[in-house]
């Protein structure tokens, strides 16, 4: 386990958190949204670098489902697409830990999944804790 790629990627996971922590509920609904359908581009990334189009087969099977995700996040009422983008972040990084077990993507540097669970996990532990305590007014 690397704990520095860890705590590197709760240190992003809170810088993130802090700069859209003032958007309007909405317009930060759709910002989380876009974040979550950008992390399933950077297995695509790795997949290409690495010259390996099996591999960004199955990165683009597993990543549509979290594009797809992140749209119905934005269609559904407010607070309903937050719980949703919630459990998407923290399915995220569950795939992140379990990524290598799955398959093996040449081209992903060894620290990515600890790092990328970690943001992944932290955000949406924040966006569940935000969805759970949110009232109508705060979600405006």
């Amino acid at each position: 386990m690397n704990l520095f790629a860890l705590l590197c990627g709760v240190i992003i996971a809170a810088a993130i958190v802090k700069g859209l922590h003032h958007c309007p509920g909405e317009r930060a609904t759709r910002l989380y949204a876009a974040l979550l359908a950008t992390f399933p581009l950077y297995y695509w990334a790795f997949a290409l670098y690495a010259g390996d189009s099996m591999v960004l087969l199955d990165e683009m099977v597993i990543g549509i489902g979290f594009f797809a995700l992140a749209y119905v996040a934005i269609t559904l009422r407010k607070l309903d697409g937050l719980i949703i983008l919630a459990c998407g972040f923290i399915v995220h990084g569950v795939y992140d830990l379990i990524h290598p077990t799955l398959f093996v993507n040449p081209g992903t540097p060894l620290w990515w999944p600890e790092f990328c669970a970690a943001v992944d996990t932290a955000i949406g532990v924040y966006l569940l804790h935000w969805a759970i305590t949110a009232t109508d007014k705060h979600m405006a």
